[in-house]
């Protein structure tokens, strides 16, 4: 496990050179623009392409420029992209609200104590919060706290018709 740990680490003090002084080269605006055609796959048309190759050949000339490909910034811009790119969930239907009687009692100070456990229709432990996922046999859920209960209207938002509900966890980082 340490090793593992050790190979997720990463440094707290990055260097500015580190961060910010990936090799630079000489090329032309044309050499520019078709490396990065290249590294990012830009889904634009072939005759797009073609236009902008052709205009950069022939207004850019020989001139060269300290380039490279990409910097931190451009990265970092890059992966958001990316992350809103993945596919979402369609949008599910909600269940309709529905506010339990034992839920109203409990805002009740001189109401009688509530066994939470013989409730299973209002209350459940919290790790059943993941059923119908596959992150509810990661989770342990025998180890999570057994006097952690959330309501069964926090856990019941979207109705689903017994299909899995991963696409609409967040991607853990």
């Amino acid at each position: 496990m340490e090793s593992l740990a050790n190979e997720c680490l990463e440094a707290e003090v990055i260097a500015l050179k580190y961060m910010y002084g990936a090799s630079k080269t000489f090329q032309t605006l044309f050499d520019t623009y078709s490396t990065r055609y290249q590294h990012f796959k830009i889904l634009s048309s072939v005759e797009i392409h073609e236009t902008v190759s052709k205009r950069l050949c022939d207004y850019s000339g020989s001139k060269k420029l300290l380039t490279q490909l990409l910097d931190e910034e451009q990265q970092r811009e890059l992966e958001r992209e990316q992350e809103l790119e993945e596919k979402c969930p369609s949008p599910g239907l909600p269940y309709e609200p529905k506010l339990h009687d034992e839920i109203k009692s409990l805002r009740e100070i001189k109401g009688p104590m509530l066994n939470l456990s013989t409730l299973p229709s209002v209350f459940c432990p919290i790790a059943d919060v993941f059923l119908g996922t596959t992150f509810y046999s990661e989770c342990q859920p025998r180890c999570l706290q057994q006097n952690l209960w959330v309501t069964d209207e926090f856990k019941r938002v979207i109705q689903t018709g017994g299909e899995s509900l991963d696409p609409f966890l967040r991607p853990a980082r």
